[in-house]
């Protein structure tokens, strides 16, 4: 039996009496949320070695450590509120548009790459969030 197997089979027998934690939305919205709430606490706790991914351009508007406090901070909230559920199409919207932006304003390289996966999870996100929003009775 594979590792991953054995994890799958662990998740299920957590969830057996309710499975609707496992929708898709519920798995987006943890993945989404751990990035975004690992990178604010990893930012806080240790800046020096996040400073590096502010771009340079930041400077001339603000001091970087500045910007990248009031960002951890913003980051930290936005991905709180993705995890729990807290005005989640805005901020499932706002997830995508952070996302998309760093790609824009910092590039395409080793690391960022990655941020087109997760800013399009966030759209399928903030889409499931308006269907389901439309769905419920008012």
């Amino acid at each position: 039996m594979l590792l991953y197997d054995i994890i799958l089979l662990k998740i299920m027998k957590l969830f057996e009496n309710d499975l609707r934690y496992l929708s898709p939305s519920f798995i987006l919205r943890l993945g989404v949320g751990f990035v975004l709430v690992y990178a604010a606490i990893g930012s806080l706790l240790e800046p020096e070695a996040w400073l590096g991914f502010v771009p340079h351009w930041v400077s001339t508007i603000i001091a970087p450590a500045t910007f990248l406090l009031i960002f951890s901070v913003f980051e930290l909230i936005l991905g709180f509120a993705i995890f729990f559920e807290r005005f989640l199409t805005t901020a499932s919207l706002l997830a995508f548009w952070v996302l998309i932006f760093i790609l824009i304003f910092y590039g395409v390289n080793d690391i960022t790459f990655r941020d087109f996966g997760l800013a399009l999870a966030s759209l399928a996100l903030f889409f499931i969030s308006l269907r389901e929003r439309e769905n419920k009775p008012h």
